[in-house]
């Protein structure tokens, strides 16, 4: 392994080093490094920003992407390939910690077709939808062709290089297409991937523009969502079984018809001010180095970042990103110690002392710890969602109820549709006392659940608003949990003894009336399957 990564390090340091010029940009919503020169850096922008503004007018809503998103852009295939995740693709988008990353080569004519399939891939993660790999694929390749102007957007042409593989090769029976994962061998090697993207953009095109599609699309859709099995999800949307679907397939692309939509455009505003300058192979390498720790790689991450450290061992940055690699390895003791260290030499960021701070947590520091950390997180940086929340659920622990309620306002500001968070601000309004709030909160947490538990935890904090209960027991949520904990080690389970005065059966959970020491308690519990 160790001669693998230094080989890997022998041919990155080659890209990097030699004569590339690394550049940082930035326009009003995405950072790029580029080693491709400020024109190719400045086109990317900006057609990103387009596209961004696109989603962000069809689907009202302005924070598509609540955490920074960092672009890449290599200026050869031979630069991006110590980079790549699959071989076979022009890019990718990959969510980190802290931060989006897309990454992709410049050489090649699709590059505007990269970055909008990359980009509906990172709005379909932070819209929590979860899709068979065939289906994210397709639509992602039926965007990727949007066609931009002044005067309106066009969705739907048709992309040649998929139809030119489509003549050639056999395609896939659809039981085989739909069940493709991310593993499977149609999906990474090389002679294999051409026909699944051709057929899954072809596929995703008919059922969304075909006449005699279009109609069960949405219903299709929704059992996808809920994860309906895709041939039974497309028997009973379309009627049709999965020969059935092949067939009118065939039959479409022998056609060769492909409808399009088209719409206004938004007025597509510039990009706003792109500026860049010159960075440092330091900068650079580090720049790098996360993106390698976001993609898992933590070996060849620890090599660069350790060719950096012997060469520039004061550097804010450089310590932070020792952290993470630490971090990623599962070594906590010296992650927070290079955090600390990072601070000391004058780091003012606002995620570095979320990290510490969750560092120390897993470490089972103590509360007035974590809590001294989130609370310099956010007033570094007052856009953390993840730390006003943290800090909002543990100050509501301890019982510091109007301050808790000033951080997960402050949350449910920065990401409002998410419906744990106006969970948790109607219990610390409760506990404050000001039950219309607390009403309030627990209404449009109920109209925030994109899930029947959602729903059902909201129902029941309405419950208990109205009622002279002193609270409901919960699990911790999820994303609050490290990184590094599996399921296995959650140990948030909660024990209560009592009397037992009421039993609802609420769908496939059941809500427990529990008197216990004098209080009244609700208690949520899975009812196991018959």
């Amino acid at each position: 392994m160790l001669l693998a990564a230094l080989l890997w390090m022998a041919g990155a340091q080659a890209g990097l080093c030699a004569t590339a010029q690394w550049l940082r940009m930035t326009s009003e919503h995405f950072e790029l490094f580029t080693d491709a020169g400020a024109a190719h850096g400045q086109r990317v922008l900006r057609h990103f920003e387009q596209i961004r503004h696109v989603f962000e007018t069809r689907i009202q809503r302005q924070n598509l992407t609540p955490v920074p998103v960092r672009v890449f852009v290599f200026r050869s295939e031979a630069d991006f390939k110590p980079f790549q995740v699959n071989p076979n693709a022009a890019g990718y988008y990959h969510p980190g910690s802290d931060r989006d990353y897309i990454a992709m080569q410049a050489s090649g004519t699709d590059l505007y077709r990269v970055v909008s399939h990359e980009y509906v891939h990172l709005l379909m993660q932070h819209a929590g939808v979860s899709v068979p790999v065939w289906f994210n694929e397709g639509i992602a390749e039926v965007y990727s062709t949007a066609e931009l102007n002044d005067h309106e957007i066009r969705i739907g042409q048709p992309v040649a290089a998929h139809l030119a593989t489509l003549r050639a090769k056999r395609v896939l029976d659809l039981p085989t297409l739909l069940s493709v994962t991310h593993r499977s061998a149609i999906y990474n090697e090389k002679d294999k991937t051409g026909i699944f993207y051709a057929q899954s953009w072809a596929l995703v095109h008919m059922l969304n523009f075909s006449p005699d599609y279009q109609q069960g699309m949405p219903n299709f859709v929704t059992m996808l969502l809920s994860g309906e099995d895709p041939v039974h999800a497309m028997q009973q949307a379309f009627g049709k079984s999965p020969a059935a679907v092949l067939a009118d397939l065939t039959g479409y692309l022998q056609k060769g018809q492909f409808p399009a939509v088209s719409f206004p455009a938004p007025r597509l505003t510039p990009a706003g001010r792109v500026t860049g300058e010159p960075v440092g192979q330091v900068e650079s390498q580090i720049a790098l180095a996360h993106l390698l720790l976001a993609i898992r790689r933590p070996e060849q991450a620890a090599i660069m970042l350790g060719a950096i450290a012997r060469a520039k061992p004061q550097n804010p940055d450089l310590e932070y990103a020792l952290g993470d690699l630490a971090q990623a390895r599962g070594e906590d003791e010296s992650a927070a110690a290079h955090f600390r260290k990072a601070i000391q030499l004058g780091s003012r960021s606002g995620r570095l002392r979320y990290d510490l701070a969750m560092v120390l947590r897993e470490r089972r520091a103590s509360n007035e710890q974590v809590i001294a950390e989130l609370r310099e997180a956010v007033q570094l940086d007052a856009g953390l969602f993840e730390a006003h929340y943290l800090l909002g659920y543990m100050l509501l622990q301890t019982g510091t109820f109007g301050e808790a309620a000033g951080h997960l306002r402050a949350a449910s500001e920065l990401e409002p549709d998410r419906s744990a968070v106006w969970e948790q601000l109607a219990l610390a309004y409760r506990k404050s006392g000001d039950r219309e709030k607390a009403r309030v909160a627990a209404e449009t947490a109920r109209r925030a659940a994109s899930t029947p538990e959602e729903a059902d935890r909201a129902e029941s904090m309405i419950d208990l608003v109205e009622s002279d209960a002193d609270s409901v027991l919960r699990q911790e949520p999820q994303h609050l949990r490290s990184r590094t904990q599996s399921p296995a080690d959650d140990d948030s389970t909660t024990r209560v003894e009592g009397s037992l005065t009421q039993v609802d059966c609420l769908g496939s959970r059941a809500r427990l009336h529990v008197i216990a020491n004098g209080r009244k308690v609700f208690l949520w519990c899975k009812i196991p399957d018959r």
